[in-house]
């Protein structure tokens, strides 16, 4: 727990330096440092890409002599160049365990050999638009293979490398622009399109302003077939802070907006800031544009301004309310689309900020969908559409019936049985997913009795609960209330929650989860392997049991690399003293390779689907 607090103190200092344009070779030294205090006696180095003529340089490393430092200069990439040449060739990890038997590092075998390095791991770092950055690479003293929260310390470095790495690209760029437009200046030859940058420009964010957005919305207004969709993202709560903590802060707030969405936003999004606390995006153009591209980007922007801001000795927390309007084709579908933006933004204020709504006129039928899904998905909470199928989990050995998990289906009176797939993501982002969880669980508990009573002896429940809802200040008093009302004993409630929530906020969920097990209500983490899993945070946490992800089940009898890694959560995981669960099992190939190597209990259609209760009991 020290370690992970550690690492996110050292992450939070290095994005105050960038955010507060700390020197470039600062920043780089910054990052390796972070990981060289992470994973002790290593060597880490940073190379940047120099696209010009198709190199890597070293420039950044910790514990490497400089004679090492300016053998790696210019090294041309290729598929078989040491570890960083291939990594930034193949854009994939590369890991060398043992650098003298790697017949692609044997050019570079008497450099490693002389500053005693015997491993390499190297990982790409990458725009968010996959452009090539540079690479990480973290170098052993013997031979060695990462542990997962090596991998996962070293992408959490790639990524803060790119981020710093985009950043001083635009630094210089703005610089040179700058020392142009002031050579122009001096020269008396005021111009490039030098004088429209500050005249289509803002001058706080650097952005484009309200003439730059609506002089590319009007030139598509004027071009029949071309279809736009506009985002208007509107910052909740920012005249608080502008007038609480003063218009300096205010200021620095909206540039480091600004700064978040520029570096985080897909290529295809034009981003403007349109004055005040609201910023524009424009969308599309192209014919085999589709509806996906717009929602990912709304999801998108709220996941990026729900992460606090670091604003001087202030520490601010925003959220956004976004509205989106697509035009139809020709001229006057796309000249109302920010007005239809702009009704949007109020429907999402309406709903209670921190949202998204897509303007309700005339769409194409995957967007009526969403909208009608969003809707009904009220009508269902009120009218208890709601119900609750069981899937059994059993021992890895004796196929018993250990427990049950609770898994929610909607029976629409018209669609009949909705797929989760298609509304959870939509309760999800509306909040919805608040109810729907509370009817499950309450009915799950009821139910709960009734099976105890049928089997005739102790298993438990299992019950997924939301990040959403597992956030929420009144989650424990809710699960209070539930037993108690319900006469179900905390001990057979066992609540399922992903390790990204138990990973994000680690204090405030490492609370939430031991007052759960001081109620007597069990915890496990759910999705184990999909997130940023830490093995020593998965040490101090008072969980009882791990769920190993159906994604490394599903070809565990034919992938080398996925067997490997279940079998080695399923050991570490046993040293903790906590049980382990795969989910997804659907082969008896599958399950004799998870009993063989001692994971205690499967879930999948192996053994039985989701089924209603009536069925369950049968």
């Amino acid at each position: 727990m020290k370690h992970r607090i550690a690492e996110l103190a050292d992450q939070q200092k290095i994005q105050d330096m960038i955010a507060h344009q700390a020197p470039f070779q600062e920043i780089l030294d910054a990052i390796t440092e972070m990981v060289s205090h992470q994973v002790p006696e290593c060597v880490v180095s940073f190379m940047m890409y120099a696209p010009a003529d198709n190199t890597l340089s070293l420039v950044s490393g910790q514990g490497v002599s400089e004679t090492y430092r300016q053998a790696m200069q210019g090294v041309l990439i290729g598929p078989n160049v040491a570890s960083c040449g291939k990594t930034a060739f193949t854009r994939e990890v590369v890991i060398t365990p043992n650098i003298e038997q790697e017949p692609d590092w044997a050019p570079y075998a008497h450099l490693a050999r002389a500053e005693g390095l015997k491993s390499c791991w190297s990982v790409p770092v990458l725009t968010p638009s996959d452009e090539l950055l540079g690479t990480f690479a973290v170098y052993g003293r013997y031979p060695s293979e990462p542990a997962s929260e090596d991998l996962v310390l070293m992408y959490r470095a790639s990524g803060l490398l790119a981020l710093a790495t985009a950043r001083e690209h635009d630094r210089k760029a703005l610089q040179d622009h700058e020392q142009r437009y002031r050579r122009l200046l001096s020269q008396h030859e005021n111009t490039l399109s030098e004088l429209r940058f500050q005249e289509t420009h803002d001058p706080l964010t650097r952005l484009p302003n309200r003439t730059s957005f609506e002089a590319l919305l009007n030139e598509h207004c004027c071009s029949n077939g071309d279809r736009l969709v506009g985002l208007l993202v509107n910052l909740d709560g920012f005249t608080t802070i502008n007038e609480g903590l003063g218009h300096t802060v205010g200021d620095q707030l909206l540039q480091a907006v600004a700064g978040r969405l520029r570096a985080e936003l897909p290529k295809e999004a034009f981003l403007a800031r349109l004055g005040g606390d609201e910023f524009g995006i424009l969308l599309g153009t192209r014919s085999e544009y589709t509806d996906e591209l717009p929602l990912k980007t709304a999801d998108t922007v709220l996941a990026l301004l729900s992460r606090p801001f670091v604003v001087g000795e202030h520490t601010v927390h925003i959220s956004a309310s976004i509205g989106i309007a697509s035009g139809s084709d020709g001229c006057e579908g796309n000249c109302a689309l920010m007005a239809h933006a702009h009704t949007a933004v109020r429907e999402a204020k309406n709903q209670g900020r921190n949202t998204w709504e897509w303007y309700a006129g005339e769409q194409d039928s995957s967007i009526r969908e969403h909208v009608a899904i969003r809707r009904e998905l009220l009508e269902a909470i009120e009218g208890d559409q709601f119900v609750v199928h069981y899937q059994p989990l059993v021992d890895a050995a004796t196929i018993e019936i250990r427990g049950v998990e609770a898994l929610v289906r909607w029976q629409h009176p018209e669609r009949g049985l909705v797929p989760p797939g298609l509304f959870i993501p939509v309760a999800e982002a509306t909040g919805q997913i608040i109810d729907i969880g509370r009817c499950v669980l309450r009915q799950a508990c009821h139910d709960m009795k009734q099976i105890v009573e049928h089997l005739g002896r102790p298993i438990t429940l299992a019950v997924n609960i939301s990040p959403v809802h597992f956030r929420r200040s009144s989650f424990f008093s809710e699960i209070q209330a539930v037993l108690e009302d319900t006469g179900l004993a905390p001990s057979y409630l066992e609540l399922e929650v992903t390790e990204g929530v138990l990973m994000s906020a680690a204090e405030k969920a490492l609370e939430q989860v031991q007052a759960l097990r001081n109620l007597g209500v069990m915890v496990a983490m759910d999705d184990f392997g999909t997130g940023f899993s830490s093995l020593s945070y998965l040490r101090d946490l008072p969980i009882n049991k791990v769920k190993i992800d159906r994604s490394f089940i599903n070809d565990i009898d034919t992938s080398r690399h996925n067997a490997a890694i279940v079998k080695g959560v399923i050991t570490m995981t046993h040293h903790l003293g906590l049980e382990v669960v795969a989910e997804g099992v659907e082969t008896e190939a599958q399950h004799e390779y998870l009993r063989a190597h001692g994971c205690d209990l499967l879930q999948g259609f192996y053994f039985s689907r989701p089924v209603p209760l009536k069925e369950l009991l049968k």
